[in-house]
């Protein structure tokens, strides 16, 4: 190998340790449905708050 194809393998070899794994890929994924039903829940309970202050304004303005 030449000087200059070494230091480019080095250069590459030097990258692995910031790739992930399919370890690390399964765990952001698991992580990521979590979040999903969470942030799902959330926006469920804004609407429902949101429905019942439309609904205690309307029985104010109606009653």
């Amino acid at each position: 190998m030449t000087a200059d194809t070494e230091k480019r393998v080095a250069r590459l070899e030097g990258a692995y340790e910031h790739l992930a794994t399919k370890a690390d890929v399964e765990n952001l994924r698991g992580e990521m449905n979590g979040l999903r039903g969470e942030v799902r829940l959330l926006a469920s309970l804004v609407v429902g708050v949101q429905i019942a202050a439309a609904a205690l304004i309307f029985s104010r303005i109606a009653g």
